[in-house]
């Protein structure tokens, strides 16, 4: 564990939000999608017992529109 990670803070609920705005984000962009689930493993492994992962609005962009300027990764 981390020196910077303290029992105090390990003690507090920790949260992974899993982002991709876009339908076509989720369907091409897997690696980083993977990456991002990893998270939640790494915050395990830092000691946090309790982990949330918010991943409910995968693939749908804040701007209310499923299509973006840029559906890169």
């Amino acid at each position: 564990m981390s020196e910077k990670i303290q029992p105090i803070h390990t003690e507090r609920d920790a949260y992974v939000y899993i982002r991709q705005s876009s339908m076509q984000q989720v369907r091409t962009c897997l690696e980083g999608q993977r990456r991002q689930y990893d998270l939640r493993e790494r915050t395990h492994a830092l000691g946090f017992q309790h982990v949330t992962v918010t991943d409910e609005d995968l693939g749908r962009s804040g701007t209310g529109s499923d299509v973006l300027a840029s559906d890169r990764c």
